[in-house]
């Protein structure tokens, strides 16, 4: 279950790899819980490689919230991160699009 597999990533700092709207994807995952209007699973993540429909490479690492039931072929990498990036980039915990938290940095 992708749910468990990032709980998982989170608590270890693993990174993901996984397809998102036909794009591969790398990302520090931050944060998981469920949307707070739609009640959704969802997570945010930093995305540090791969392409996006809606960003550039130049703007690699951006953030964005993911919608668990929008990936496919989730994989967990031996890549690990210490979370310094993301808190460089802004992060903030209890993040305000996602109650309850199932785990967050």
């Amino acid at each position: 279950m992708i749910k468990d597999q990032l709980i998982y990533a989170i608590n270890n700092k693993h990174c993901i790899k996984f397809i998102y709207d036909g794009h591969a994807r790398i990302v520090e995952p931050y944060c998981v819980g469920l949307h707070v209007s739609t009640k959704n699973p969802c997570f945010r993540g930093l995305q540090i490689d791969g392409s996006s429909s809606s960003k550039s490479k130049s703007d690699l690492p951006f953030w964005d919230l993911y919608l668990l039931d929008k990936i496919s072929d989730f994989e967990l990498l031996d890549l690990q991160f210490d979370g310094s990036n993301g808190l460089n980039k802004g992060y903030k915990r209890n993040d305000k699009h996602i109650y309850p938290i199932f785990a967050q940095i």
